[in-house]
């Protein structure tokens, strides 16, 4: 069993290497004119959140930004009950 030392230490590491998604601003504001030319009204306020860690790889290689387009009423990606609304792919595309 690790002494609560050792506890702290692995969070401070696990932080450390820990992936960080951080999308460029020029970019953030063409994905949210798109979005708005597509979908009129858009909702900004999403709260900062860990997610898309992966992509965060392809934003260090190249500016971009990380958004979500909505699927309708379902669970959320990665649940069991998700259901992946295929209809909403062209608009995501």
């Amino acid at each position: 069993m690790p002494t609560e030392t050792e506890r702290v230490v692995q969070c401070i590491v696990d932080l450390a290497l820990a992936r960080f998604t951080v999308n460029h601003v020029e970019a953030t504001g063409h994905a949210a004119a798109v979005a708005r030319e597509v979908a009129g009204d858009i909702d900004m306020t999403v709260q900062p959140m860990m997610g898309g860690e992966d992509f965060s790889y392809m934003l260090e290689a190249r500016p971009g930004a990380y958004i979500f387009v909505g699927n309708g009423d379902t669970a959320m990606v990665h649940h069991p009950a998700y259901d992946f609304n295929d209809e909403i792919a062209p608009v995501g595309a």
